[in-house]
Formats: C-alpha cells, structure tokens, sequence
C-alpha cells in the first residue's frame, strides 16, 4: 500500500513538472498599438544546436510556415515589399543533466528549449512584439513535435486586426 501511495505521488509529480515546464511568454511594447500593422514578412528563422533533430532545414521551414499561418489568421497579409512588420526567430536548445532524489534515483536528461519570435517595425526596426515559448522533455524528438504548433500557438498571440 505503501509503494502504491508512493509512485502514485511521485507519477502526480511528474505530471505537474511535465504541465509546468511549458511556458509561453508575450511582450509588448508600450504606446504601440500592434492592431494598426497589416503586412509582415519572415525575415529570418535561426536555430543554435548542434543536435541533429533541431538543426535541420525542414524544422525551420515548418517553423516559419506555423509563424506565418498565425499571422495571417490574426488578419495580417505577408508581402516582400516594405512590410509593416519583420519577423525574426531563434530556436535554442541546451541539454540537461541532473540526478533525481525520487525513485527511481540515478542520472535524468532533460532537453530545454526556447524559441524566440521578434516583430519589429518594418521601416524603424523597432521592437514592437516579442514571444517566447520554452518547454523540456526528455526527448528531442518530443520537442521537434511540438514545436510547429507551440510556434502557431505563440504567434497566434499577436493580437487580431481591428480588436
């Protein structure tokens, strides 16, 4: 009864940690009002890892597809000609390695990773909105499939046209 009670606390644990380490961050800048730009473009989507999963050209081209997608369901339109708003990303991953007092006692690994979304006045290059979304796992491979849609959900913060 005992051990039961034990893993059944240490499993709600590591739940909560799971739920907690995902975190989404918005900032915006004062006295701008982010409804009155209409255009944005992708300027640059950037990735520092050296692992293999994350340093990869398609997880950039998905990246920027999910950024672009939640922009311009928040009414914006993209163009390539003098843009209201630029948009720049950087992927970071770190890896961690910590030893866990619960049991199973030992070495855990953890992946960390952090994307950065950054708009900016297209003619100023002003910062205008930044977003930061930040999680762990266990696995890379967990985070390369979360992170398109953690990118359109963090863009998708942008606040809508006209609101």
């Amino acid at each position: 009864m005992r051990r039961r009670l034990a893993a059944l606390c240490f499993g709600a644990v590591v739940l909560a940690v799971a739920v907690m380490a995902q975190d989404f961050v918005v900032n915006v800048a004062p006295l701008i009002d982010p409804s009155a730009f209409r255009t944005f473009a992708i300027r640059s989507g950037r990735v520092e890892s050296a692992r293999p999963e994350f340093d990869n050209p398609l997880l950039v081209k998905k990246l920027s597809s999910s950024i672009r997608a939640a922009l311009t369901s928040r009414g914006l339109t993209e163009t390539s000609d003098r843009p209201d708003l630029v948009v720049d990303y950087v992927l970071a991953t770190e890896d961690i390695n910590t030893i866990s007092s619960e049991p199973p006692r030992g070495p855990l690994r953890l992946m960390k990773v952090s994307l950065v979304i950054d708009l900016m006045a297209g003619g100023t290059a002003a910062p205008v909105w930044r977003g930061v979304y930040r999680d762990e796992q266990k696995t890379g491979s967990r985070l390369v499939e979360k992170l398109p849609e953690a990118a359109r959900e963090l863009a998708a913060k942008f606040p809508r046209r006209g609101a």
